[in-house]
This record gives structure tokens, C-alpha cells and sequence, in this order.
């Protein structure tokens, strides 16, 4: 989730920040941006000497932002700009502002003994972002394993190839309770951490129409759906996978 707005702080705390210091003038613009969970993933000013205002975001969901407002700095932050110059007191703006971080989707959760989760990764728009590997490290193997192919053997660690900017990976949960932590680590960007939560998997026995027999269908207790009466299986949400 991203957040924008101006401020008069000088000491307005950023984090992970495309400008790091105050431009002047009488205000600036600031960028929030939030992960999943409501941690702080980053925050930044943008702005010149003169009056900086974000009125308007739009996010194309990575890493990045699409960002409109009004600006009276003639020092404003420009790149590739069709119109280079303030030709009067005030102009409006639009900007997309990139992090070079490393994005994961979340929450990440799993059920015991299932690979039931693709996770994406997505590397933040940079030169070269695509063909970043990005390696997935587990804190502890013997509760959530990785794998970057469905039908590869999980393991302590594993390397996502860089072929797209957004790209994924699977885990195993094998425990029932707790989890560990998967760190995200590629050239150039800070590492990323984001913590795996595991459940204990339910099995349903349920008889579906469309395929005439009945099935043992497994998901984490967590996301458990509740079946009132007899359903078609391309209806349920596929959470797990046909036994």
C-alpha cells in the first residue's frame, strides 16, 4: 500500500528513501510505502526549494508508483521529462518513483506436509532487475523447506532464476505450528525477510458430480471452507491439491 502527501519536517523519517533530505522551500512531498503485514517498507521526500505536493497515487502493483501533485520548485527532481523547465509560479507533475528493494508477496502460509503456496518475488524496476537470481534461505530447514520447482525436493535454500522482474518460488511447511523465516537476498539489493506461518492440514471427503467419485481434499486449518452441502469441485476454491 502506498501512502503520499507534503510536509514542512525537516527531520520527517525515511526509510529505504529515493531523497533522502528535505529540498526547501516551504514544504515537500513525502511517499509511504507499506507492506502486506503494515510494516514500513519505505518513506522519502520528493521536492525542490520551492512548494512540493503529492495529491494523487496509482500503483501498477510492484514496485513501483505512478505519483501526481503541484510543484513550485524550479530544482524539481526530473527525469526524462517531456517539459524540463517550471515555465511558470507553479506547475503540476507526474513522476513514477521505483525502489531498488526486493517486493514479496504475503502472508505467506502454509499447511503441514503440503505444497499448496507459489509465492512471487518481485525485484524492484532497476537496470538489470530482470536477470537478478535471487536466492530464498530458510532459518530453519526442518520447519519450511524451499524449492523453486513444484516437483523439486525442498531444501534449506534455493536460487530463483532472474528471467522476469516478477518471478516465484514454493515452500513446504513441516510442522504444524510456528514457521521460520525466509530471507530474500540478489545482487545489488538489500535483503529482504519475510516470515512463513504454518498450520495443520485438514482432509474433507466430499463427492463431486463433475468427476464422479470422491475425493480427499487437503488445505491449512486456516482457510478451511465449510461444506454445507454437496458442491461441484471446479466450484471449491483449490487451496490444496487432488489426492
Amino acid at each position: 500500500m502506498f501512502a503520499g502527501g507534503f510536509t514542512t519536517s525537516t527531520d520527517f523519517p525515511v526509510k529505504n528513501a529515493v531523497q533522502t533530505a528535505h529540498g526547501g522551500g516551504m514544504d515537500d512531498a513525502f511517499l509511504l510505502h507499506f507492506e502486506a503485514g503494515g510494516d514500513l517498507h519505505q518513506a522519502t521526500y520528493l521536492g525542490g526549494s520551492g512548494a512540493d505536493r503529492i495529491l494523487g497515487l496509482f500503483t501498477y502493483g510492484d514496485m513501483s508508483v505512478i505519483a501526481t501533485g503541484q510543484t513550485s520548485s524550479r530544482d524539481f527532481p526530473i527525469v526524462s521529462a517531456p517539459q524540463p523547465r517550471l515555465p511558470g509560479n507553479t506547475n503540476g507533475f507526474i513522476t513514477r518513483i521505483s525502489t531498488n528493494l526486493i517486493g514479496v508477496a504475503e502472508p505467506l502460509i502454509g499447511g503441514k506436509d503440503l505444497r499448496t503456496t507459489y509465492a512471487t518475488i518481485t525485484v524492484g524496476p532497476k537496470n538489470g532487475a530482470s536477470s537478478a537470481d535471487v536466492m530464498v534461505s530458510s532459518s530453519d530447514p526442518s520447519a519450511v523447506a524451499v524449492a523453486f520447482a513444484y516437483d523439486a525436493i525442498g531444501a534449506g535454500s534455493t536460487t530463483v532464476p532472474g528471467e522476469h522482474e516478477i518471478r516465484g518460488f514454493y515452500f513446504d511447511c513441516l510442522t504444524d505450528q510456528g514457521g521460520a523465516d525466509l530471507t530474500f537476498s540478489a545482487q545489488g539489493y538489500p535483503d529482504r525477510v519475510a516470515h512463513v506461518e504454518c498450520y495443520p492440514a485438514t482432509l474433507q471427503l466430499f463427492w463431486s458430480p463433475l468427476h464422479q467419485g470422491p475425493y480427499d481434499y487437503s488445505m491449512p486449518v486456516g482457510y478451511r471452507t465449510l461444506i454445507e452441502r454437496v458442491g461441484d469441485l471446479a466450484r471449491l476454491p483449490r487451496i490444496g491439491k487432488v489426492l
